[in-house]
């Protein structure tokens, strides 16, 4: 099955594929705020966040600071820490925290 798909469709998501690819220090800051806030909601320090997710806690603040962005590995590690999701680390879905309790988005 092929779904068919508008010229105009795809120049809206070629659009959006590149603001994120060209504006590189706006997805660092969200990133970086995302990963912040969900630490803080769980009570962890960078040190106990980078001996569960196997970075230096360097890395960790390196993360939070804009001034790396994690690579996918490490994003899944955060998002499976923070009972969160990818896609809400990245910005691209602010309602994707996942329920502990019944594995659906909040």
């Amino acid at each position: 099955y092929t779904m068919k798909i508008s010229e105009r469709e795809i120049e809206n998501l070629k659009n959006k594929c590149n603001i994120i690819i060209t504006d590189k220090q706006a997805l660092k800051e969200i990133i970086a705020d995302n990963l912040r806030e969900l630490r803080n909601k769980k009570h962890l320090t960078q040190e106990v966040v980078a001996e569960i997710v196997g970075l230096t806690r360097q890395s960790v603040s390196r993360h939070e600071q804009m001034i790396d962005i994690p690579d996918i590995t490490n994003l899944i590690k955060y998002a499976i820490l923070y009972d969160s999701s990818v896609d809400y680390i990245l910005g691209i879905d602010k309602n994707s925290l996942v329920n502990k309790n019944d594995e659906t988005p909040l």
